[in-house]
């Protein structure tokens, strides 16, 4: 294998879109493998984006059965969990999307594309890794991290001190000598302007094999669309 370059960023080779907004649902998951599919599908297929339902997913996949809407917004789903479900059921595309999406409506809306694998990657190869697609990962936040802004810093480390630790699922589309690249979905008036942030190299339990104090290392995928 070649060296590897000092940083990458898929944001520098596609037209990727802006991050969406989950609202106040606990559907990062679906969020962040919808980012990985869009950009995935955009490597592989080229032309534009794909509009992947999310808010879809998390209700029709993730909860496949609920019909009592204030059970769907608590739930949320490790990704390898939703990953194996998109290869089994699919995922819907092109669909007006609400937030959160009625659970009603599921037996109207066909899935018309499915996941045809994952593959999970070790920290160490997470580099070489992105420079052929997106990862999808959790990383430890706390509440700093839900008003986080670039201009406050250009790479982001947690304020441990506000609140404590909760799992989040993120689409990484590159890296800097010093972070990771993440696109999230708080929208657009999160990190950068477009909803991207850089996570500081070793903060947050992202892509390390050293975690925070008493919190578990966090698995990371790519995908095959």
């Amino acid at each position: 294998m070649g060296r590897l370059p000092a940083s990458y960023d898929w944001r520098n080779h596609l037209v990727i879109p802006p991050a969406k907004y989950q609202g106040t649902c606990n559907s990062c998951t679906s969020f962040a493998i919808s980012a990985a599919i869009e950009i995935a599908t955009l490597i592989k297929k080229g032309g534009s984006a794909p509009d992947i339902a999310a808010q879809h997913m998390h209700t029709c996949i993730v909860n496949r059965g609920a019909e009592n809407p204030q059970s769907i917004c608590p739930k949320g789903i490790e990704p390898r969990r939703l990953l194996k479900l998109l290869v089994e059921y699919g995922y819907a595309t092109s669909l007006a999307d609400g937030s959160p999406f009625p659970p009603a409506a599921c037996l109207g809306v066909a899935t018309n594309s499915r996941l045809q694998g994952f593959t999970l990657i070790t920290s160490s190869a997470a580099r070489s890794s992105i420079t052929t697609g997106p990862l999808v990962t959790d990383m430890y936040i706390w509440d700093d991290f839900f008003d986080y802004t670039i201009d406050r810093a250009p790479l982001y480390t947690p304020d441990t001190n506000r609140g404590h630790p909760r799992l989040h699922s993120v689409c990484v589309v590159g890296y800097l000598p010093g972070g990771w690249i993440i696109k999230n979905s708080f929208g657009t008036g999160w990190g950068d302007g477009n909803g991207f942030a850089t996570i500081a190299a070793g903060a947050c339990g992202l892509l390390t094999d050293a975690p925070p104090a008493g919190l578990a290392q966090r698995p990371a995928y790519t995908l095959e669309v």
